[in-house]
C-alpha cells in the first residue's frame, strides 16, 4: 500500500476499529471497556498476520515508486498495489499543460507498472466537486479523460444527497457505481451503509434498507 496522506498510526487505528467493531474515537483515546479491549487485541493479532507492505513518507514520482516496488517484490512478492491517492504524486510544473494531461501521464506510468510487474494496481482519485454533471458518472472523476481510458475498471463513490439533513446519523448511505468495466457490465450500482464511528462499509441491497 502506498499512502501519501494518512499516518501509519491512523491507518492501523481505522483498520483495527473496523475489525474489532469498536468506535474509532474510543480507540484513539483508549477509552475501551474490557470486552472492547479484548476485541481490539484479537483484531491486532489478525492484522499482524496480513502480508501488507506500507510505503509511507513524502510523495515520490511514479518512476521512483516503480523502482521501490520492483526491489520489494524480489524478496516479498505481492499481487496488489493500492495507491492513496493519485493527485498527490509530485510533478514538475509545466506552463500551458492541463491537469488532465498531467494526471494522464501518471496513470499511463501506473498502467505500465501494472503490466511490467503483472500486478493489480488500485488507485484512489479525487472527484470533481461540482454537484451537477450532464454526462455519466465517469465524468465525476477528476481529470477523467486519460484516466478513464487507462483504467480497466472505474468505480465512483457518492454520498447520499440528503446526508446534510442527517449529518448526526452514525450510519449514512453511500453509492458505488461501476462507471467503466472493460470486461463486464458498466453502470452497475452497489449501495453501502457507511458506519462512520467504526469506520465500516457494509453492502446493502437498496437505499431503502438504510432509510427504512
Amino acid at each position: 500500500m502506498v499512502e501519501f496522506e494518512m499516518s501509519e498510526s491512523a491507518i492501523i487505528q481505522r483498520l483495527v476499529a473496523s475489525l474489532a467493531n469498536v468506535w474509532a474515537t474510543k480507540l484513539r483515546v483508549t477509552d475501551l471497556t474490557d470486552d472492547e479491549q479484548r476485541r481490539v487485541d484479537d483484531a491486532l493479532g489478525v492484522a499482524e498476520k496480513w502480508p501488507v507492505w506500507l510505503l509511507r513518507g513524502p510523495a515520490v514520482p511514479v518512476a521512483e515508486l516503480a523502482r521501490l516496488v520492483k526491489l520489494h517484490r524480489v524478496q516479498h512478492p505481492f499481487e496488489v498495489l493500492l495507491v492513496d491517492y493519485l493527485q498527490l504524486f509530485p510533478v514538475e510544473a509545466e506552463p500551458d499543460v492541463s491537469e488532465a494531461t498531467v494526471l494522464g501521464r501518471i496513470s499511463g506510468q501506473l498502467k505500465r507498472l501494472a503490466y511490467d510487474e503483472s500486478i493489480l494496481v488500485i488507485v484512489v482519485s479525487s472527484l470533481n466537486r461540482q454537484t451537477q454533471f450532464k454526462r455519466g458518472d465517469l465524468d465525476r472523476l477528476r481529470g477523467s479523460g486519460q484516466l478513464g481510458f487507462d483504467a480497466d475498471w472505474v468505480l465512483t463513490m457518492s454520498a447520499d444527497p440528503e446526508r446534510r439533513e442527517r449529518e448526526s446519523d452514525a450510519v449514512v448511505l453511500r453509492k458505488i457505481v461501476m462507471s467503466k468495466a472493460r470486461h463486464g457490465q458498466g453502470g452497475a450500482v452497489q449501495w453501502l451503509a457507511f458506519d462512520r464511528p467504526h469506520p465500516l462499509l457494509t453492502p446493502i441491497s437498496s437505499a431503502e434498507d438504510l432509510h427504512g
